[in-house]
């Protein structure tokens, strides 16, 4: 499937819908790679982490 580019009427681009097997792949890739950068991370780092989540301020 193709969508218009934007700023331009002749010219049009491929849109990407992640199909099932690009999400088993996604979810495969994270569960190999997150504990092994999990470990880089500070104990303060919480940043686009799972689970820890920012001490209330105050």
């Amino acid at each position: 499937m193709h969508i218009p580019k934007a700023g331009t009427k002749d010219k049009t681009r491929p849109i990407g819908i992640p199909t099932l097997e690009d999400k088993v792949l996604q979810r495969a890739v994270l569960m190999v790679l997150e504990p092994v950068y999990e470990q880089d991370f500070l104990g303060c780092s919480n940043g686009f982490r799972p689970g820890p989540q920012c001490p209330p301020s105050g």
